[in-house]
């Protein structure tokens, strides 16, 4: 079964829910990137956790230091664009034809009317973000930035994401951390322009580099910077 076959076959059912979709869809393996762990069965803020923690832990054990970087989207769910989101879904996903416009109409003709002083203003329609609080938006917001993965990657780092929240891993030996920190800084830059060709902005005030190891190891990384 096709992917669009897969849309339309539960978007058509009078007694659809988001659960089927979720199950029917999303859930093909290997569809999202294995470390995220937001708005999936069987994921969590748990699951997340203790993927980060067993890196440190296994880094730590093998005499080495782990350098997490922590960033963070400002607004990121009002900024996800409808047209690029469209574009993902068709090229990276491959959700066409009726499926892609069942999409599209559920994305357009969103309003918004601001309210100050008592004073309303609008409707204005909205051209960007998905809905936080419906079933959909958040599922379409994580295969908004499924490409994230790939980029971390290819800087040979791991990673794991949480909804907007990206959490960067490298391991190193101290022998060798100038070349990790140059990894990171190449991989966060890389994020950084990425980032706005997607129209979602890094919060600088929420990025944090935080250093794991031995007591002994990270008296060297001080010794050293």
């Amino acid at each position: 079964m096709s992917p669009n076959d897969i849309f339309l076959k539960l978007s058509g059912s009078q007694f659809y829910s988001t659960s089927d979709f979720s199950k029917g869809y999303w859930a093909i393996p290997q569809l999202l990137p294995s470390r995220q762990s937001a708005y999936r069965a069987r994921h969590s803020t748990e699951t997340a956790i203790i993927a980060v923690h067993n890196e440190i832990v296994k880094a730590i054990d093998a005499g080495e230091v782990c350098a997490l970087v922590l960033l963070d989207l400002s607004a990121a769910f009002h900024t996800v664009d409808h047209q690029t989101l469209l574009r993902v879904l068709r090229c990276h996903f491959g959700v066409t034809d009726a499926a892609l416009s069942w999409c599209s109409s559920y994305l357009s003709q969103r309003t918004q009317i601001f309210n100050t002083n008592e004073q309303l203003s609008g409707p204005h329609v909205v051209g960007c973000s998905v809905p936080q609080g419906s079933a959909l938006g958040p599922l379409k917001f994580i295969g908004y930035i499924e490409e994230l993965a790939d980029l971390i990657i290819n800087h040979q780092l791991s990673y794991h994401l949480y909804a907007d929240d990206t959490q960067l891993l490298g391991s190193t030996s101290t022998s060798n951390i100038r070349s990790t920190v140059d990894r990171l800084q190449s991989c966060a830059a890389a994020i950084h322009q990425w980032c706005d060709s997607r129209q979602l902005q890094l919060n600088p005030t929420k990025t944090e580099l935080i250093w794991f190891g031995s007591r002994a190891n990270l008296q060297k990384i001080v010794a050293t910077y």
